[in-house]
């Protein structure tokens, strides 16, 4: 096998973003990805003054990394220059000087509260209107041209969704990050302990929505949808029933598969299977009890862990960190519902496009399986398709080259970190007083996006970051290919690299989740928080040391999981 060579496009410092973007990206999502992401992040960081521009994004042997981009910096800075020098442009550089004074400003106005009314109001309206109008479409009636033409309005769309995603990135990250850095200062207890206190603030991390509940409302009072969930029947045939009820329940349920079917899972890229790939998970799902004892029993329990939180903070500080506490599980739900409604949904559309006209050009002889065209970029599809067009389309060859790369390329070959590691950021005491706790609420933020354990496994015990609490006794299903989702049965142990916002499709049927990347504000610790279950995140290493099949004990207390057999 020839040895892949990293090398960094210039001589900043890259890292992989493992927590995002654990395996190859596709082509097309390569071309979707770096201009809307750039933007929005500019965006977001200039509304909350913050000294980081934006992630500058490149990806290599499509492998996703980014490199800090610092106002006022050097282009490929490694880190701060000396205290006087940094001291000296703040006081001097216009573009510094002017972060600083939005920055001075941004916990009195908390620019968050309006970004969530204008995503509610406007933003996600708009981007669900236009969802809907790209699934109504008959893909299938369409002719080659035309086709085409819509894979480039998918294509599109998942550009702009990219911005919609990431314009308010930091709007989720200054208020959380704030109250963990507060809360920590004041109590010295572990963040995965104070993270507690956000559960139960971001319902749509569990899958609950309002079409959600009303097709369970409907179904618990309707004895035949009832008997059809109950049945026998393959589960696209059953979710087909249920859509054919002639009454309130079928078109609720209707309502709910129109939203959630095309949206991918396990990931953001066109490479992951959509909700509507997985009908059995699907199924399950409708089939969950969702009941006011249940949310009463959760109301409670995370009732009595903010109380002990609160408890351990000194009294003159409690009013502060209950305005804290409340401004942060206020926004909490902005973190998932950004990606759940934009980009996440757009790349299921765009899979669905992609993937018919992969079978169509599979009858011809042009590629050998219709998901080998998924690593054809949006130009080269509509050369395949039409026949016409600048771009020279690939043969079927090199689609299955490209494919069989991405699908098997081992991600134990990809460096965490090129030309560094970078330098840590500037002390807070470093930056003018007013301005401090923003700086640090941001870095606090992102450390535990992206931040993985630091503890060493070994043979017997994978050892990572606690994301909720609780300990659970399982067989382990290991997921490095989101294909196998359908795999999962009810009570086993969720071994991925990481997850999406979309993954909470799978997790009511799991009891515990352990993932290799990400840290407590990662997606997988949000919905494992979310659905209560016992998660152990940032491990590094559980994927390749967790045998499929084996018997797991999770300790979520603890961090640590041990394999049993």
């Amino acid at each position: 096998m020839t040895t892949l060579a990293f090398d960094a496009p210039d001589s900043g410092v890259w890292e992989q973003d493992g927590a995002h973007s654990p395996r190859p990206a596709t082509r097309f999502m390569q071309e979707v990805f770096g201009d809307g992401f750039v933007k929005g992040f500019q965006t977001g960081t200039a509304c909350y003054g913050l000294m980081l521009d934006h992630l500058e994004p490149y990806f290599i042997n499509g492998f996703l990394y980014h490199k800090a981009v610092i106002v006022g910096a050097p282009k490929n800075a490694k880190g701060p220059p000396p205290k006087f020098v940094f001291k000296l442009m703040c006081l001097l550089h216009p573009a510094i000087r002017r972060r600083l004074k939005t920055a001075a400003t941004v916990l009195q106005e908390k620019p968050w509260r309006g970004h969530l009314q204008n995503w509610d109001t406007v933003l996600k309206p708009q981007a669900t209107q236009n969802h809907l109008a790209l699934q109504a479409k008959d893909i299938v009636a369409l002719s080659a041209t035309e086709l085409a033409d819509h894979i480039a309005e998918c294509f599109e769309n998942s550009k702009r969704m990219t911005f919609v995603h990431h314009i308010y990135t930091m709007s989720c990250a200054v208020p959380v990050g704030d109250f963990m850095a507060c809360t920590q200062e004041w109590t010295g207890l572990p963040p995965s302990e104070i993270a507690q206190a956000l559960r139960g603030s971001t319902p749509i991390s569990s899958g609950v929505t309002d079409e959600y509940l009303a097709a369970l409302q409907a179904i618990a009072g309707d004895d035949d949808a009832i008997r059809i969930l109950a049945g026998p029947g393959q589960p696209d045939d059953i979710l087909q029933q249920l859509r054919g009820l002639k009454n309130a329940t079928g078109q609720r349920i209707k309502a709910y598969l129109d939203l959630v079917s095309h949206r991918v899972i396990g990931g953001y890229d066109i490479s992951c299977i959509t909700a509507i790939e997985t009908p059995q998970v699907l199924v399950q799902a409708l089939k969950w009890k969702y009941t006011a004892d249940h949310e009463a029993k959760a109301t409670e329990l995370v009732a009595r862990q903010t109380a002990k939180i609160r408890g351990a903070v000194p009294q003159p500080h409690r009013a502060m960190f209950d305005e804290l506490l409340a401004e942060a599980r206020l926004i909490n739900r902005l973190r998932d519902e950004r990606g759940y409604w934009s980009d996440l949904w757009a790349s299921g559309l765009a899979r669905r496009a992609m993937l018919e006209a992969g079978r169509r050009l599979m009858a011809q002889g042009k590629v050998q399986q219709a998901e080998h065209l998924l690593d054809a970029t949006c130009t080269e599809v509509s050369a395949l398709l039409t026949g016409g067009g600048k771009t020279p389309a690939p043969d079927a060859l090199e689609l299955q080259q490209r494919h069989q790369y991405r699908v098997s390329v081992s991600d134990s070959v990809v460096p965490p970190c090129l030309n560094g590691p970078a330098a840590p950021p500037p002390p807070a005491e470093w930056f003018p007083q007013n301005t401090r706790r923003v700086m640090r609420a941001t870095g606090i933020f992102m450390a535990h996006l992206f931040a993985a354990g630091t503890e060493k496994s070994d043979a017997k015990t994978i050892r990572g970051i606690s994301v909720s609490s609780g300990v659970y006794q399982g067989r382990a299903r290991v997921i490095e290919n989101m294909d196998d989702l359908n795999l999962i049965q009810k009570g086993e142990v969720l071994v991925t690299r990481s997850t999406s916002a979309a993954f909470n499709y799978v997790l009511p049927l799991v009891g515990a989740i352990i993932t290799d990347r990400g840290g407590i504000m990662s997606h997988a610790a949000i919905v494992a928080r979310e659905f209560g279950l016992p998660g152990v995140v940032g491990c590094k290493v559980a994927c390749e040391s967790i045998p499929d099949g084996a018997m797991v004990r999770v300790d979520a207390d603890n961090a640590q999981v041990t394999i049993l057999s």
